[in-house]
């Protein structure tokens, strides 16, 4: 069983150019929701005022896991937000391999993921068209050249869900 992070799908991330991430991703969550693999939202709160809550994971997305009873959230306060997700995995028991996904390419899905795997030692697959950068213009970011990440045995970057899916069932 994996589990899939969405890594600050917010409102305040996002612009015009991210219609089709979104569309993307909850194909992903989906997949995810098909396999019954864990989902969790990474948000990003306000580390000025920790006590009050982040902006939620964009609408459309929320509605794509509304009722899942796998379904859960953590709220980073810095790009890299690997800590609250082991912290939550550990919490509710969860193991596997990590399926990422989200925006920003270059800052908090690099750092998160980076994170995870350089800290914890965990297994990530980022799926490069379900993330980008919020100022590029180009299809799917840094993916495209698969040059964000220097990949290894533990990190892989894949094109589609699918080829996500196939590389942890192999």
């Amino acid at each position: 069983m994996a589990t899939l992070i969405v890594i600050d799908m917010q409102n305040r991330f996002l612009n015009y150019r991210h219609k089709d991430l979104i569309d993307r991703i909850i194909n992903l969550v989906n997949v995810a929701k098909e396999n019954k693999d864990n989902i969790i939202l990474v948000e990003y709160g306000c580390r000025w005022e920790p006590e009050k809550p982040a902006q939620r994971t964009v609408k459309k997305i929320q509605e794509a896991v509304k009722g899942y009873n796998k379904l859960y959230r953590v709220k980073k306060f810095d790009d890299a937000g690997g800590d609250k997700v082991i912290e939550c995995m550990n919490e509710q028991h969860l193991h596997g391999p990590i399926i990422a996904c989200g925006v920003n390419t270059s800052c908090c899905v690099k750092e998160t993921v980076e994170e995870l795997v350089n800290d914890f030692g965990m297994t990530v697959t980022v799926v490069a068209n379900c993330c980008k950068d919020v100022f590029d213009n180009s299809e799917y970011s840094h993916f495209t050249a698969h040059g964000t990440f220097n990949t290894h045995e533990t990190l892989q970057v894949v094109d589609t869900p699918e080829d996500a899916y196939e590389l942890i069932e192999a």
